[in-house]
This record gives C-alpha cells, structure tokens and sequence, in this order.
C-alpha cells in the first residue's frame, strides 16, 4: 500500500511538474505563473490526478495556439517590414529578443501576443495610408505621361506601380513597394501640376498633337493679300503722261 501510494504521489507531481512549466510559459515568468505546485499529500486519488491531468491537456492546447499565433504574427510582421522597407529585425527585438532566434523557444506570453497584434496593427495602417499615398502619385504620373507622350520605354520603370493602380492595398506584397525611398522616387516624377490646373492657368496650352482643329480649319498660313488699287503707275505709263 505505502508503493501504490508513493508511485501515485509520484505520478501527480510529475503532472503538477508539467502544469507549472507550461504555466510559466503562457505567463512569461517564474513569478507570474498561473499555476502553482503545491502537492496535497491528503488527496493523492485517482480522480485527483484525471483532474490534473485533464488541465494539463488544456494547458497543452493552449501553448500549442499560442504557438501558431505567434509565428502567425511574426509572419505577418515580417511580410508588412518587407513592403514598408522596415527594419523586421529591430522592430522584432524590440517586442521580445527570441522572437528573432530561430533556436530558442519563442516567448508566447500575452505580453509578446499583445505587443505583435499592436505592431501588426499599427504598420498595416502605415502600409494603408501609404498606399493611398502612392496611388494619388501615380494617378498624377498617368495623366503627366499621357499629356507628354512619354514612351512606354521610360513608362516602364514605373510598370509593377501604374499595372497595380486598382489593387486592394491587401493585394500589394512586393518588398519595398511602400518604402520611404520608393515614395520619394515616385514623387519626385510625379509632383507636377495636373492637366487641368495646367490648362486653366495657361488656356493657350497645348502640345502639338494634341490639338483640336475647328471643322474647316486647317494648319496652312493665311493667303497673301496683294493691293488692286496700287498709288503709284508704272514706270511706261508715267513717262507717257
């Protein structure tokens, strides 16, 4: 009886030990552990350890989402640094250093859950208003190109912006797409004034093919008028007169 009681005292701190581990993980440290070992050496039955062990299943499960949404998260975080042109390494240690080692255990406490979720957040608004940023410039580009029929040549170092104009900004993946530096560039060639300010300030403005002759008209000079009623008679009839 004193072995059966032994081996099943053993067998409930085995799972208490497993409890306080996973505990420790989900809370991110020692001192804020969710569970505490403490064995009662005055219930040591059986449906004492299927109740401990049952909260260990749970406490397993839990982990294990908190895992996936963890790496989900940092995922996300490292997709958004790429078309942002940020930084994912420091802003990932700044949230928690092992979430940038690919050999330790990643911290899933809530504190790490909560800083990923407001990062995330955060840089898909960025990624949001940038993209709203960049289509008014490219919108702008279009109508500089079309007023100066710029060839498709010089058009194309723009191409994967001007053939993604439409997208959702969900849609935009490419690395640097959104940077500062990209934004600039693009600004830089776009930050002119548009056709129709162009053409309200300069009403005589057009380019040559791209005016509309009036029915009639044409790109002639006028007929050369000559005078029929001239002041002067010609040299013969002078000396007869």
């Amino acid at each position: 009886m004193r072995r059966r009681k032994i081996e099943r005292k053993n067998k409930i701190f085995e799972v208490m030990d497993q409890l306080e581990k996973i505990s420790n993980d989900l809370s991110g440290s020692i001192e804020d552990g969710l569970y505490k070992m403490v064995v009662d050496e005055t219930d040591l039955s059986l449906k004492r350890l299927e109740e401990l062990r049952a909260l260990l299943l749970d406490y397993q499960n839990e982990k294990r989402n908190r895992q996936t949404q963890v790496e989900e998260l940092v995922t996300t975080l490292n997709l958004l640094c790429l078309v942002l042109g940020v930084d994912f390494k420091s802003t990932i240690c700044e949230i928690h250093p092992t979430l940038n080692d690919s050999k330790a255990v990643k911290d899933i406490s809530n504190n790490t859950i909560n800083s990923l979720t407001g990062a995330v957040e955060r840089l898909r608004e960025v990624k949001k208003k940038r993209w709203e940023k960049l289509q008014n410039f490219v919108t702008s580009l279009l109508e500089l190109w079309n007023l100066m029929d710029i060839p498709m040549v010089e058009q194309n170092t723009f191409h994967n912006v001007t053939c993604k104009i439409a997208a959702s900004v969900s849609e935009i993946t490419e690395t640097n797409m959104l940077s500062v530096e990209f934004l600039n560039q693009v600004s830089m060639d776009a930050t002119w004034e548009t056709v129709a300010v162009i053409r309200d300030q300069f009403l005589a403005f057009n380019l040559e093919d791209k005016v509309v002759l009036m029915e009639g008209s044409n790109d002639r000079s006028p007929p050369i008028k000559f005078d029929t009623c001239p002041t002067h008679l010609p040299y013969s009839q002078d000396r007869k007169s």
